[in-house]
């Protein structure tokens, strides 16, 4: 017993040791844990709970992590799509039935638990490795492109809360890494419109529907290319053409953007996609909300 104790502890050690060695590091850290200290929003807890708020782009650019991480730079991307496509995990500090009750709504019930369902500190890894994907830049095999390539192959949700989460991989999302990427890195923001358009035509559904997310963050942008977006809200994939949706709301609801795409070219894209052959029902209600909103603005 006290021999199996000795190599466990021994084969653990070497495991940390091997982690260590196997990643790059700068200023004493490893890339993980540069990871885990980068912050891109400040909390503070009131009347309403716990609120966050996104730091100011000079702020996140100052960031000793960014800094870091764009100084480690190429060595850096193999450890960042590891910890992309890897798993989220539970936390090692919940109870054992609390982490029973996650696994058993996960593997068995697919569907969400509270909050703490995508543990903070794996959803914040995983969000600072897309942005330093995008911090490194395509030059440095980097780049919004490479953060797609990762997302594609993470693992899926097949079936959560009615459908409303499938198909997005466990623990990040490409509109909070491009979000904070505009917000951090303007040095960068050509470049990741760039990919961000280009990929809307990609052949791999998950780009297609993941660029239009992250398209959210530049509605301009997009409608400069409105003959594809109308084409994606009639897209084979199902998700991507909720995706497509969810930016004819966000388009319907912002007045600025009124003289590249009108209330009534909305509409008719929506009732396109209602009169389309296999539309889920979550897509057909989700195309009828559109129409309500588009009608709700007329005369504002």
């Amino acid at each position: 017993m006290i021999a199996l104790a000795v190599v466990l502890f021994l084969a653990g050690g070497l495991w940390l040791i091997n982690r260590s060695v196997s990643e790059p590091s700068y200023g004493g850290k490893t890339v993980t844990e540069w990871l885990e200290s980068l912050q891109f929003s400040t909390y503070e807890t009131n009347s309403a709970g716990i609120t966050g708020r996104l730091r100011s782009p000079e702020a996140i650019a100052a960031d000793p992590a960014v800094l870091a991480l764009s100084a480690i730079g190429p060595r850096a991307v193999p450890v960042l799509v590891k910890c992309i496509t890897e798993p989220a995990e539970l936390p090692s500090t919940m109870s054992r039935m609390e982490r029973w009750k996650h696994q058993l709504r996960w593997k068995w019930l697919q569907q969400p638990g509270p909050r703490g369902y995508w543990p903070e500190v794996q959803q914040t890894r995983k969000t600072a490795a897309g942005f330093a994907l995008l911090a490194v830049g395509t030059n440095n095999h980097g780049g919004f492109s490479r953060f797609l390539e990762a997302y594609a192959a993470a693992q899926q949700f097949t079936s959560v809360a009615g459908g409303q989460l499938a198909g997005m991989p466990v623990g990040v999302s490409s509109l909070s890494v491009v979000r904070a990427a505009n917000a951090g890195l303007p040095e960068r923001r050509f470049e990741i419109i760039a990919e961000v358009m280009a990929a809307l035509e990609h052949t791999n559904a998950i780009y297609r529907q993941s660029a239009l997310e992250a398209a959210r963050v530049f509605p301009k942008e997009l409608l400069k290319r409105k003959e594809l977006l109308l084409k994606l809200t009639l897209d084979e994939g199902e998700y991507v053409k909720a995706a497509a949706l969810g930016n004819l709301m966000q388009i319907a609801q912002n007045p600025a953007l009124r003289e590249l795409m009108s209330l009534s070219e909305i509409r008719k894209a929506a009732e396109a996609v209602l009169e389309a052959p296999n539309t889920s029902e979550r897509n057909q209600d989700t195309a009828r909300n559109v129409i309500r909103i588009a009608d709700k603005q007329v005369g504002k």
